[in-house]
This record gives C-alpha cells, sequence and structure tokens, in this order.
C-alpha cells in the first residue's frame, strides 16, 4: 500500500486496494466436495484482472536497487535478471565477484520487501564465444549454450522436427500440396519460430541443417524453392486449415 501511495494511486482507490489486498479464507472445489478452507494473506491473487498491475507496482523498484556501474536489470513477471558487460580483458572472476554483489543487493530488497528468492533458480553464466561457461541454460523456454553456437538448441530443434516431417510425408498422398504446407508451417516449423531469437545467433552451417529437412520435404512434393514462392494461399473453406505459405 505504501508503494501505491508513492505511485500516486489516488486515496479512494488505496481504500479499495487495501480492503481488496486484506486476509481472507477460501476453499478448493473439486466435483461439488470443498476442501477446508485456507488462510489467503500477503499475496496477490493469481488469475485476477488486478493481480499483474499490483505485482508489477510492487517489485518495480528492484530495478534501482539491484544494478550497479554498467550492470542491466530485466524482469519478467517474478523473474529478475542481471546482465553485466565488460571488456574481454576482465577476467571471469571479476566479473562473476560483480554479478554476486548484484544478488547479495537483491537479496538485501528481498529482505526489506519480504521477498524470498529461490536459490535452485539463482545462476550465474558468463556469455562469450571463447571464454563463456560449458553448460547451458534455458532462457523464456530455449536452450542457450554460453558459447553462442546455438549447437544444442539445434540438435533439440532438429531432433523434435525430423521425425515429424517423415510422418507428415507418409500422409501426402491423403492431401493436396497446400495443405501439406499449411500442415508443415503448423505442426513442424513453429518449433523453430519458437527459439526465432537464439537462431539470429547460429553460424550459417547450424542454419543449414533446417535448410535440408524443410528442401527434403518439398522434395517429396515435388517442389522448389522457386516454385513455393509462387503458389497462392487456400481459402479456409477449401482446405480445412488456416491458409498460409
Amino acid at each position: 500500500m505504501t508503494k501505491l501511495s508513492a505511485l500516486g494511486v489516488a486515496p479512494a482507490f488505496l481504500d479499495f486496494l487495501h480492503s481488496y489486498l486484506l486476509p481472507r479464507r477460501g476453499q478448493v472445489a473439486v466435483e461439488g466436495a470443498l476442501s477446508e478452507a485456507l488462510a489467503l494473506t500477503n499475496m496477490v491473487y493469481q488469475g485476477t484482472v488486478m493481480g499483474p498491475s499490483l505485482w508489477n507496482a510492487f517489485f518495480q523498484d528492484i530495478v534501482t536497487a539491484v544494478p550497479d556501474g554498467n550492470q542491466v536489470v530485466d524482469l519478467f513477471a517474478d523473474d529478475l535478471g542481471v546482465d553485466a558487460f565488460c571488456n574481454s580483458d576482465i577476467s571471469n572472476v571479476t566479473l562473476l565477484d560483480d554479478l554476486r554483489a548484484a544478488q547479495h543487493r537483491a537479496h538485501s530488497w528481498g529482505r526489506d520487501n519480504r521477498v524470498t528468492f529461490d536459490p535452485g533458480k539463482e545462476h550465474f553464466m558468463v556469455l562469450h564465444p571463447e571464454d563463456g561457461d560449458d553448460e547451458c541454460f534455458r532462457f523464456l523456454g530455449t536452450l542457450i549454450d554460453c558459447h553462442l553456437t546455438m549447437v544444442p538448441c539445434i540438435d533439440q530443434i532438429v531432433a523434435k522436427i525430423r521425425p515429424k516431417t517423415k510422418a507428415l510425408l507418409r500422409t501426402r498422398g491423403s492431401y493436396s500440396v497446400a495443405s501439406m504446407l499449411n500442415q508443415f508451417r503448423t505442426h513442424i516449423w513453429c518449433h523453430t519460430e519458437y527459439s526465432q531469437g537464439a537462431l539470429l545467433l547460429a553460424i550459417p552451417s547450424q542454419l543449414y541443417r533446417f535448410d535440408q529437412i524443410q528442401n527434403q520435404f518439398l522434395g517429396h512434393l515435388g517442389l522448389t524453392d522457386t516454385e513455393l514462392l509462387s503458389l497462392t494461399t487456400v481459402p479456409l473453406s477449401q482446405s480445412g486449415v488456416p491458409s498460409a505459405c
């Protein structure tokens, strides 16, 4: 409530939000049966319309409490990331010490605001083509390797889309060419689009692995790249699937 007041929320709305955030009791209903009452305190109720805005108002001031120097804070819901950029002549040890200091400031903010960070989700990673860490991590569902080759990510995608492509090709006798292209885009190519941000860093020889799969698919349909570009989309009423080329 103090933070909302500092943000300039009008007193009438503060009274309403104060009432909204008071402790209450809730129950879980499953097929008509109710659980024992649960105490709901010190929380923003998940799934509510005001939940994200209230949490953002509460969490936002951490962006000024944590970074120092050339550090940059990234927030995504209740996730906090701190990026630090330095010249290549700065050792990884020095860089990691700076990040641990940022972690300490984040924990201090947490103690002041009654927020606990999950130790199992706290990691330090150094990204560099030569001096990066040897392990991988996930960022918004995309696998990132610290040497920025994107090979592990591409390996993972290829392992998914290659068998799916073969399975789709087995059905080509039952569908038109346009429908096969739509299904390829809907059920297979979406896996690469999901990790598009990581693929921007990949070297051409790795991206060629995707080209091979696509070219093999087009070859089985009797199409070339040029013919693919000249095709027109098929309306939904004719193909039964959303039209895309």
